[in-house]
């Protein structure tokens, strides 16, 4: 099966955290470089966030094949 780029990435979003405001935040953004997510104070929470979102993009390109 051919391997696709990651089209959901974490990125610092430095307009602060949901919970304090002040330590910088973590958010997916998607293919379209919009944010689509809140932003979480703790970086693997949004790795974990982008990777579901990954694994439900790659399911639908194999549903379209």
């Amino acid at each position: 099966m051919e391997l696709h780029a990651k089209m959901y990435t974490v990125q610092i979003d430095n307009r602060g955290c949901s919970n304090c405001g002040k330590e910088p935040g973590y958010t997916v953004v998607g293919p379209d470089g919009v944010e689509e997510s809140p932003v979480y104070n703790d970086r693997e929470v949004a790795e974990e966030i982008a990777e579901l979102m990954n694994s439900e993009y790659e399911q639908s390109l194999r549903s379209a094949a």
